[in-house]
């Protein structure tokens, strides 16, 4: 059994309760993975490590830094408790794939932690934006969107066409439009703004082939 406390969705930026979900899973020994894809960078600024609070009780953590760590998709980090867990559970070596350094646990197998056999090398884009950026530049990007999102927030509170659906959630902030007609008039009315706010997707044209052609 699996309990997957959210940090950060995509669609709303809530947050649980990490301790309280991983207290509760605890006394069942179900598998707490924290799913921290978009948010969960947050807490490189101290101030908002709160978002992470109980993460030290949960069994795996997933975050992407492709998302909001500037680096180029896609990028994901995974941390588990038990790095045993997953090769014992997704392992499967044949007798080619066997070699004395791996069975001597000299050398971690990524590829026994996941489903494909192979890996993409995602990690130097990572290391290169890190190099290049720096924890102090990394913090100054998460913490300069949370102000912008403050910034908004105020706006959209002082606009009489407009109401917070919530308050904002670090980056993020989910607002409606009021026109005073009642629910359903708000709810087309933000329908009809969000179309017209949101650029269409691009039509492709079909490629023709060509004798040759890869």
């Amino acid at each position: 059994m699996l309990v997957c406390p959210t940090v950060g969705t995509t669609g709303t930026g809530a947050v649980d309760p990490v301790r309280a979900v991983a207290e509760a899973a605890r006394v069942h020994g179900a598998w707490v993975h924290v799913d921290a894809a978009w948010a969960g960078v947050a807490a490189l600024c101290p101030e908002l490590r709160h978002v992470l609070d109980g993460v030290e009780l949960a069994d795996s953590l997933s975050a992407d830094a492709h998302k909001w760590l500037l680096t180029a998709f896609d990028a994901s980090l995974l941390w588990v408790r038990d790095g045993a867990a997953l090769p014992a559970a997704l392992s499967i070596t044949p007798e080619y794939l066997r070699n004395a350094a791996t069975e001597s646990g000299a050398v971690v197998d990524y590829r026994d932690w996941q489903v494909p056999l192979g890996r993409r090398f995602r990690a130097l884009k990572l290391w290169a934006v890190v190099h290049g950026t720096g924890l102090s530049g990394l913090r100054s990007h998460i913490r300069e969107h949370v102000a912008l999102a403050a910034k908004l927030a105020d706006r959209v509170r002082a606009d009489p066409m407009f109401e917070l659906g919530a308050e904002p959630s670090l980056a993020l902030v989910c607002l409606r439009v009021v026109t005073g007609a009642g629910p359903d008039a708000d709810d087309a009315a933000t329908r009809d703004v969000l179309t017209r706010v949101t650029p269409p997707a691009p039509r492709s044209s079909p490629t023709p082939w060509r004798a040759g052609a890869t």
